[in-house]
């Protein structure tokens, strides 16, 4: 099949309705875009009115794909250079079921805490759903039949329907997290989150390690070094980071 009729196709039933998420921080913005191509039928961010309003520019925007539209906008996908401008879906429900759906899993469950999550990027929705974990359809898929990510990557609904979700905040399932964290973008997240800690509650001893060598880059040899042990980067801390910095600071000075 086509990734027009994998899109649309439900023998004996009206067409799926068709549906973007379009992350704006993409370069170049993709919203602009099918804006003025007049590809959407409906369109909205979905951080307005929602306490993430104050960040509304990074909002991840929702909408729904004009069905004459569809080649038009699959010829566009397919010019695309970076997968980061976001992805498409088809669903069996009607843009407020959506709109709604989706703000109710901007913030979520993650490692025990109550975190945004990107899902407009497919970088990590990808990551996900490589995952056989039967969670993400019944939670934060629970709403869609086909997801489209590139036209060698489409995703079609492995597991039966089932009444929506409404105990909220949804939990991310742990190998979902660790898909995440394990992976490159985690690790990168990783290691920035690590450093940024380390000027925050110590300036001056990042300043004198970071004379050795940029943080980012020592702190990187570490977490290699941690995988290569067996640990996993959900477990890698801080105190573990400073550790291994002030026992390779300490090797170098008796060195020298």
């Amino acid at each position: 099949m086509t990734s027009e009729e994998l899109l649309l196709a439900r023998p004996g039933q009206a067409p799926h309705y068709l549906y973007a998420m379009l992350n704006p921080l993409a370069t170049p913005n993709p919203v602009q875009h099918w804006c003025e191509q007049g590809w959407a039928a409906e369109q909205i961010p979905l951080y307005i009115l929602t306490p993430m309003e104050s960040i509304l520019p990074a909002s991840p925007w929702l909408l729904q794909i004009q069905p004459e539209c569809l080649h038009q906008v699959l010829a566009w996908c397919d010019a695309q250079t970076s997968p980061s401008w976001g992805w498409l879906y088809a669903s069996p429900q009607a843009w407020w079921a959506q709109r709604q759906h989706w703000q109710n899993y901007l913030r979520i469950v993650i490692d025990g805490d109550l975190r945004a999550v990107r899902f407009q990027d497919p970088r990590i929705l990808s990551l996900w759903l490589a995952e056989p974990q039967e969670a993400l359809w019944h939670g934060l898929l629970a709403p869609i039949a086909t997801v489209f990510l590139s036209r060698t990557e489409i995703y079609q609904r492995p597991v039966a329907w089932q009444p929506l979700n409404d105990a909220f905040p949804w939990a991310l399932p742990d190998p979902l997290s660790h898909a995440w964290h394990d992976s490159p973008l985690g690790q990168e997240n990783k290691i920035l989150e690590l450093t940024l800690a380390l000027w925050e509650q110590d300036p001056a001893q990042a300043e004198e390690w970071e004379a050795h060598a940029p943080l980012s880059v020592q702190l990187q040899r570490w977490l290699q070094a941690w995988l290569a042990d067996g640990g996993r980067v959900r477990e890698a801390t801080l105190p573990t980071a400073q550790a291994w910095l002030k026992t390779r600071d300490n090797t170098m000075k008796r060195q020298a």
